[in-house]
């Protein structure tokens, strides 16, 4: 992506993470704002389609029953692409209960599959149809991150790149991958 809309959303990034406060990715634990932003939790999320690799349409109502993790990034943001493996760790501890879906807001695959190949095998990938899907959830940059329960409603809302494999949030999708599981 290049012009306008990627110095668009770059900058509303960096505004957004100047005005939470937030820590680079990586850089140790500071008092501050929590990672995980739960002002909303409950609320509905917005629907919205998006194209697997396939080209099928991929809607949030498909996973129902599932924890859903919607990851919004970009093959050329840092944070995002600094994120994505611990992503992959969480995935893949939660193969069952958990869908983790990555939605790219590149202007189309060919950055994604140069990035992607194979690494990522527990995530499900794809493609936003324009830029307007990530500012309906309310992001004001890249990378925003959505948890919804297993109804689709939010639990929780990251708004910058973070470690998804340990900590803090690590223990929330546990927890809620644990609520409403069948016995």
């Amino acid at each position: 992506m290049s012009g306008p809309r990627r110095s668009g959303l770059v900058m509303a990034g960096l505004l957004a993470v100047a005005a939470l406060g937030a820590a680079p990715v990586g850089a140790s634990a500071q008092p501050g704002p929590p990672a995980a932003i739960t002002r909303f939790k409950g609320a509905a999320v917005p629907s919205f389609v998006v194209s697997d690799r396939a080209g099928k349409p991929v809607r949030l109502a498909d996973f129902r029953g599932r924890v859903v993790i919607v990851n919004m990034w970009a093959t050329w943001c840092g944070p995002c692409r600094v994120e994505m493996p611990t992503l992959e760790r969480l995935a893949a501890r939660h193969p069952k209960d958990l869908v983790i879906l990555a939605v790219s807001n590149d202007d189309d695959w060919s950055p994604v599959d140069r990035y992607w190949k194979t690494q990522f095998p527990h995530l499900r990938l794809a493609l936003a149809p324009d830029r307007n899907i990530a500012s309906k959830l309310g992001a004001l940059g890249l990378p925003y991150t959505l948890i919804l329960d297993r109804d689709g409603k939010e639990i929780a809302r990251v708004p910058r790149g973070a470690e998804w494999d340990e900590g803090e949030l690590a223990a929330l999708v546990a927890r809620s991958v644990g609520k409403g599981r069948a016995s």
